[in-house]
This record gives structure tokens, sequence and C-alpha cells, in this order.
């Protein structure tokens, strides 16, 4: 039986250190966004990854876990208002 493996990207995630404030990156090989970043996180617990972050629709800000994916491209998100408006 074959299975198929969900292609990497390649994302670069941007975090805060959580002692000195400075902003952090990683460049990280995973199938989605959000695995990158729970892959940088798992690995760096300091750093904050998911800071706020805006609604690719109306732009106003959120908190990150606050923002749905989009089905078909996983790298937009949406705020709940949004997510109601576009389905």
């Amino acid at each position: 039986m074959l299975h198929l493996i969900e292609p990497l990207e390649s994302f670069e995630i941007w975090a805060l250190d959580r002692d000195t404030g400075e902003a952090r990156s990683a460049k990280v090989s995973a199938p989605s966004l959000r695995d990158a970043e729970d892959f940088v996180q798992d690995m760096q617990p300091r750093w904050i990854v998911r800071f706020p972050s805006s609604c690719d629709h109306c732009e106003e800000i959120f908190p990150a876990e606050e923002l749905t994916s989009c089905a078909v491209e996983p790298d937009f998100r949406f705020c709940d208002t949004c997510v109601d408006k576009l389905s």
C-alpha cells in the first residue's frame, strides 16, 4: 500500500525571547505554518512564537490562537467574524 507524504515547505518563524525581548528567527521545514510554529515553540520554550497577528481579511489585530486557518490556503488566517462572512 502506498502512502503519500505531505510535501514540506520552508517557513521563517519569528519569535521574541522571553528573557531579553530580542527578536529571534528560525528557518523550519514543515507541512504547514502551524506545524513550523509548534516545532519552534517545542524546541525553544523561552521563545514567544505566537504573538498578536492580524486577520488577512479585515486586518484587525487578534491573538494568533484566535485566528482560523483557511481550509484552502492554511497560511491565511481569519477572525471569527470574517470566517462567517467568507463561508
